[in-house]
């Protein structure tokens, strides 16, 4: 890079399995999170700077015993039998996708328009709602029990618009002495990546 071009910044951002798939199919290109903060700034970043996808995931053992697979929930329609690991527990080594901003403004939720809903990751052959209903009722059932963060709120949000970067579906391992369960990571390590990432969970926004 050429002297006096600062590189971009990187950053973590946290989606849920259904959200984390519609970004694969490339259906999503648009994310919306409450404004916690009277900030001039994006929290996420300027446009030009990319996140890196925290995505739920899980270690499956090989067969022959020696190794186990990363595995995402994204992946898979029946995940039962193994044990999940919340979207910011993801290092960054295990991601998958890297996204880039290409625009971020703050509005009122209400202002999405059907264009802007069906960027948010609608699947019209899974849905004959409308998108901005489609929209509300997802929002809704990732907003949490705070009432100020319902769709009916109209809370002040973030909206970050992206493009893909890297995709990848390699799959990675691990030795299996760690065992099969989610690995182990220091409280003070869990609570430095949940603050890390805080406005990517903090109200499971899409």
């Amino acid at each position: 890079m050429p002297k006096g071009i600062p590189a971009a910044a990187e950053r973590p951002i946290s989606f849920n399995s259904q959200m984390a798939r519609a970004i694969l199919d490339g259906r999503k290109k648009q994310t919306r999170r409450i404004v916690l903060e009277e900030l001039a700034d994006c929290p996420f970043g300027a446009v030009g700077d990319r996140l890196w996808v925290r995505e739920p995931s899980a270690f499956r053992p090989s067969k022959n015993g020696a190794k186990e697979k990363l595995v995402y929930a994204a992946d898979l329609t029946n995940r039962s039998g193994l044990r999940w690991r919340a979207s910011y527990l993801m290092r960054r080594a295990e991601s998958r996708m890297l996204i880039e901003i290409v625009q971020t403004r703050t509005e009122r939720l209400s202002r999405i328009s059907r264009a802007d809903a069906i960027a948010e990751g609608f699947d019209a052959s899974e849905s004959s709602l409308d998108p901005v209903k489609w929209f509300a009722q997802l929002w809704d059932s990732l907003s949490g029990k705070d009432p100020s963060h319902k769709f009916a709120a109209d809370p002040l949000v973030w909206v970050i618009e992206f493009r893909v970067v890297e995709r990848a579906a390699v799959q990675r391992e691990r030795p299996s002495s760690r065992g099969a369960g989610v690995p182990r990571v220091p409280t003070a390590d869990c609570k430095q990546k949940r603050g890390r990432d805080a406005h990517a969970t903090k109200g499971r926004i899409t």
